[in-house]
C-alpha cells in the first residue's frame, strides 16, 4: 500500500504542476499578444500619414479548446503547443523518477 501511496502524491504533484504550466503558458500568451500589439502600434506610428490610413491586420489567436474535465482546471481555459510540450516533457521526467 506504500508504494501505492507514493504513486498517488506523485500523481497528484504532477497535476499541481501541469495547472501552474498551464497558468503560466497562458500568461506568457496574453503578454505576448500585449507585445505584439504595441509592436503593431508603434510600427503604425512610424509609417508616413497615407499608410496610418490601413489598419495592420490583427494577428489571429488559436480557437480555445473546451476547459478539462477536472474542475481544478478551469484556471486554463486554452491549451497551446507549447504547454502539450511542456506536459510531454513533465510526463518523461515522471516516468524517469518512477
Amino acid at each position: 500500500r506504500e508504494g501505492g501511496d507514493d504513486l498517488e502524491k506523485q500523481i497528484d504533484k504532477a497535476q499541481q504542476i501541469k495547472d501552474e504550466l498551464q497558468f503560466l503558458v497562458q500568461s506568457a500568451d496574453q503578454i505576448a499578444t500585449r507585445l505584439s500589439d504595441t509592436a503593431a502600434s508603434a510600427a503604425r506610428a512610424m509609417l508616413p500619414d497615407t499608410a496610418r490610413a490601413q489598419p495592420a491586420p490583427s494577428p489571429t489567436k488559436p480557437a480555445a479548446k473546451p476547459a478539462d474535465k477536472k474542475p481544478a482546471d478551469k484556471k486554463a481555459e486554452t491549451t497551446t503547443a507549447a504547454s502539450s510540450r511542456a506536459e510531454a516533457e513533465l510526463l518523461q521526467a515522471l516516468e524517469k523518477l518512477g
